[in-house]
């Protein structure tokens, strides 16, 4: 029982560049309102953002940053903001290769801080991990 004493419980807000969170969730509202609480605050902070998707197509997302009234629109076309698959990203080549995708993570947070980014903010599905797939 010690070590339960010492959880500690934070909100998305709370965390801070270096720092990991693995949140599980129930049903899509739950799902819904850690995305945008996280991308409202990385765009309040300034950072670079990559968001992985594997369960619904980045319009559906987009739409619903839209009706929040989260800037968007700007932050993609201006590079802040980068929305992109599962398949395109953990999957490229048709399977997970661990150490490809710490040199892409590695790569873009390297990247984002040449840019003038203070960080590289990653949100990413890791539903595809529960499909039949190589891993």
């Amino acid at each position: 029982m010690s070590g339960l004493s010492a959880l500690e419980f934070r909100t998305i807000e709370d965390l801070q560049a270096g720092e990991h969170a693995c949140c599980c969730f129930e049903n899509d509202q739950e799902r819904d309102a850690s995305v945008v609480a996280w991308i409202r605050m990385g765009l309040r902070r300034g950072e670079r953002l990559l968001c992985v998707l594997d369960t619904r197509p980045a319009s559906e997302l987009i739409a619903l940053l839209e009706e929040v009234n989260l800037p968007v629109g700007p932050a993609i076309a201006s590079g802040q903001l980068e929305i992109d698959s599962a398949d395109r990203t953990y999957l490229l080549g048709g399977s997970f290769d661990p150490d490809a995708m710490i040199q892409r993570l590695e790569r873009a947070a390297q990247d984002a801080v040449a840019q003038g980014y203070p960080a590289l903010r990653v949100i990413a599905e890791m539903s595809w991990v529960l499909r039949s797939q190589t891993v």
